[in-house]
């Protein structure tokens, strides 16, 4: 029989995402992008071009567990094809975005 543990808290982490692709929001200048996190801790969140070279460093610090979201000024980004990529914990996700201007 397996039971849940509370008290245990050296669980591992299966899954963490970005949340879908419509909460990608583009305003003008700024850009809200959301996130889901399975516990607290220390997240990355950086943006890199198509040939792969880091084009901003957007997020690198404490977030809750739960549902984020950050708010980037995008304005000094030209139009192209980008990706996202959500560090938590050694596990990466990438979101591939697209800038229109």
């Amino acid at each position: 029989m397996l039971r849940f543990d509370p008290n245990y808290t050296n669980y591992t982490i299966i899954e963490f995402s970005f949340l879908p692709k419509s909460t990608l929001k583009l305003s003008g200048s700024t850009t809200l992008i959301e996130f889901n996190l399975p516990k607290a801790g220390i997240a990355s969140l950086k943006l890199y071009d198509i040939m792969g070279r880091e084009v901003a460093n957007i997020l690198n610090k404490q977030r809750p567990a739960g549902r984020n979201e950050v708010s980037w000024n995008s304005k000094q980004i030209p139009a192209g094809i980008y990706f996202y990529n959500l560090k938590f914990e050694g596990i990466n996700k990438t979101q591939k975005v697209t800038f229109i201007r």
